[in-house]
């Protein structure tokens, strides 16, 4: 019985770890497009 609850646990959380990763790395791909905006010549 105690497998059931793990695995009824784990398919939830994993699915939340999927979904904070894939914000996490959206934030670093929209930060990393500002910063070479910023720095591109034409800016200045």
């Amino acid at each position: 019985m105690n497998q059931h609850v793990t695995q009824g646990i784990r398919g939830p959380l994993a699915r939340i770890g999927r979904r904070i990763a894939a914000i996490v790395a959206e934030c670093n791909d929209a930060q990393t497009r500002v910063s070479s905006l910023r720095n591109t010549p034409e800016h200045f």
